[in-house]
Order: C-alpha cells, then sequence, then structure tokens
C-alpha cells in the first residue's frame, strides 16, 4: 500500500482511502470473534491512516461512520457489502471529494426505485 500511494500521489492524484468496517458486533454480539481479529483490524486501519497522512490521501474513516454499522448494508455473507452499502460508499465518496474540492458533487440516491418498492 505505501507503495501503492507513493506511485499515485507522485503522478498528482487525489487518492481516497478507507478504513474496514468493524461489524463483528452487529450479528453475532454474543459471540465474540477471536482477539486477533479485532488485533489486526485495529493494525490496518491504523496503517491505513498513518500511510493516508504521509502521502496527502484522503481517508473515509468507516470504523467511525454510524451510517457505515446497519445490518442491511451487508451481504448474505455478513462481511462484504451489498448493493446498499455500496450506495452509501458511493455517497460517502461524492460527499468527501465536494468538501475536499468545493465542488459539489452530487452521490447515487439512496432511494428505492419504485420497482422495488413493497
Amino acid at each position: 500500500m505505501d507503495r501503492l500511494l507513493h506511485a499515485l500521489t507522485q503522478m498528482g492524484a487525489t487518492v481516497i482511502t478507507m478504513t474496514m468496517i468493524d461489524n463483528s458486533q452487529l450479528f453475532l454480539p454474543h459471540v465474540p470473534w477471536p482477539p486477533i481479529v479485532y488485533e489486526r483490524l485495529r493494525s490496518a486501519n491504523t496503517l491505513i491512516r498513518k500511510l493516508s497522512d504521509t502521502y496527502g490521501a484522503i481517508c473515509l474513516n468507516f470504523e467511525s461512520l454510524p451510517q457505515m454499522q446497519p445490518r442491511a448494508i451487508f451481504g448474505v455473507d455478513r462481511v462484504h457489502l451489498n448493493a446498499l452499502g455500496y450506495l452509501k460508499v458511493a455517497a460517502e465518496v461524492a460527499h468527501c471529494l465536494t468538501r475536499y474540492s468545493g465542488i459539489l458533487i452530487t452521490g447515487p440516491s439512496l432511494a428505492v426505485p419504485a420497482e422495488r418498492q413493497p
């Protein structure tokens, strides 16, 4: 990741990184994950934030965004995001780019299309 961020920022790219979501408490709060999982998640997120700071990348801190915590954004495997989850990511990226650039960038609508409403 270090080399990737270095190369991209050297080219003048605006880089956006994202921390990982700790979804361990969303599905089976009474069944704790092995401690190594939490340690690795914290370590990975710390590294992402550190490298983002080092290279001037924009870091979306998804581990602390409440809108990235509901169960409804995860797929059936309870690990990966579903379509709604990816729409929320896209909306956060658009919001972040608007703050960064000062130019209004609209994200996808999170409204449920009429044909998919119950």
